[in-house]
């Protein structure tokens, strides 16, 4: 019964891309999220396939997390091109010194970390490094420099993001600018990654681009698209290398106490057991709710461990979903409700007849949110309470 309930966990999220594209017809932003779920949904499959007795699954969870999803997915599977076609951007002085101060911060963090991000590559020893962090926490900041610029990049990554396919755009091109900035944004990701061992980050921030330029395309004229895939297929040939070189250190290491046999399938298991986390160990298992407590972090729970034994529920990891994160606090009925008003307040950026940068921002926020929700979404999220102050500055200058 269980290869039965992933492989139609695939097939559903097959059919959604196969209409999306009958009535799209091109790769836009919506194409890109629903290949990123069926993709997981596949690993899923490999993923059970090797060890069916870790999971006892059932139809309904499947179905259900398959259908909040689509409620989410609703603004960005109609017309992305017509809403970029409607972009209009005022003061773009303010936007150009914001990318001067990234581009900048961004620089600082490769002055600062330099010896720490070559030295963890030298040293090859991935495993080691992520027990160092685990038993002894991780050094974020060893400097007043080092904290305020990995803050200001971190804090404002999809800002930067934005402007730097903006400035690939006819109206606004600045192509120097647009390398800079995804250089920097690049940098802060990977001092980031490397003091973790981590290969999420890395495989999320690459995700990121590529549904960011799926937004902007439109407005990227053929010969900076070129040269788009040509630094993509680099980024994605590093990216590939790193999480190889990563996995092979560290494949045991998976959590859940489960053994992977090579280091092949512990990246199948990393990516592809989100969903089957979902199913068997939350949706089937929890017994009561948080009521916000792990959404805005006041639930003083020590992660996954704390609310396993809390709500009876066995993740046994923080990969559960974007779904599984409001699940844990508003249960079945008001996850959807949730999905529902979410997804109409996005809508409404459709339907205007011109869109600014804030418009863009925070519905490009939410579409790298639910990329991102494909594996995991941590809880306590304060970069909620962050987003609408950016988000409401944005709109005052604008």
């Amino acid at each position: 019964m269980g290869y039965f309930i992933v492989t139609l966990n695939a097939l559903l999220y097959a059919y959604a891309l196969g209409v999306h594209w009958h009535r799209a017809k091109r790769i836009d932003c919506g194409f890109v999220l629903l290949s990123a779920y069926l993709l997981t949904a596949i690993m899923c499959i490999y993923t059970y396939i090797r060890i069916p007795n870790v999971y006892d699954i059932y139809v309904w969870p499947m179905v259900y997390l398959f259908v909040a999803n689509m409620l989410f997915f609703r603004p960005y599977l109609i017309d992305n091109e017509l809403l970029i076609s409607k972009l209009q951007v005022k003061k773009m002085t303010y936007f150009n010194v914001f990318s001067y101060i990234y581009i900048v911060c961004g620089f600082v963090i490769l002055v600062l970390c330099y010896d720490d991000i070559i030295g963890a590559f030298q040293r090859d020893d991935w495993a080691a490094v992520l027990g160092e962090t685990t038993k002894y926490g991780p050094e974020l900041y060893k400097s007043l420099p080092e904290r305020i610029a990995k803050n200001i990049c971190e804090k404002t990554q999809f800002l930067a993001i934005i402007l730097s396919f903006l400035y690939m755009t006819e109206q606004h091109k600045s192509i120097p600018k647009a390398f800079l900035l995804l250089t920097a944004i690049i940098i802060d990701v990977l001092s980031l990654t490397v003091t973790f061992a981590s290969r999420g980050g890395v495989a999320i921030l690459f995700l990121n681009f590529i549904l960011c330029y799926s937004l902007f395309k439109p407005l990227i004229n053929k010969k900076i698209r070129k040269i788009i895939y040509l630094f993509g297929l680099v980024l994605l040939t590093l990216a590939l290398i790193y999480t190889l070189m990563v996995t092979i250190s560290r494949f045991a290491d998976v959590g859940n106490s489960i053994t992977i046999e090579d280091p092949a399938s512990s990246v199948t298991f990393y990516f592809g057991h989100s969903m089957l986390n979902f199913n068997a160990g939350l949706a089937t298992q929890i017994q009561h709710y948080m009521w916000g407590g792990y959404f805005l972090g006041l639930d003083n729970l020590p992660s996954f461990q704390g609310f396993d034994k809390e709500l009876g529920t066995k993740v046994g990891s923080d990969f559960f979903t974007w779904v599984g994160s409001l699940y844990i606090d508003f249960g079945p009925f008001l996850t959807l409700i949730i999905a529902f008003l979410l997804s109409a307040r996005l809508m409404t950026i459709h339907k205007k007849t011109i869109i600014r940068i804030s418009d863009l921002f925070i519905y490009f926020f939410f579409l790298c949110l639910l990329s991102k929700g494909i594996f995991i979404i941590g809880g306590g999220y304060y970069a909620y309470y962050i987003i609408f102050i950016l988000y409401y500055i944005i709109k005052r200058i604008e």
